[in-house]
């Protein structure tokens, strides 16, 4: 059976490292004013954009050294 939320959350995050930060925000946030979204699953996303985050760095350090 087709869950709306899932859907959302799954859209969302498949969304992080591919498009900007503020973009994935204002989605989520977009689909949490309609009542979709709960602050648990906006959480969840700013978990995923924070690990996003620190991959990034990450290479961006290994590249440095190399």
């Amino acid at each position: 059976m087709f869950n709306m939320r899932d859907f959302v959350m799954d859209t969302i995050l498949g969304m992080v490292g591919e498009e900007p930060e503020y973009k994935v925000r204002q989605y989520a946030l977009g689909w949490f004013d309609k009542g979709v979204l709960t602050e648990e699953d906006l959480t969840a996303i700013e978990a995923q954009l924070e690990a996003q985050r620190a991959l990034a760095e990450e290479e961006e350090t290994e590249g440095v050294e190399e």
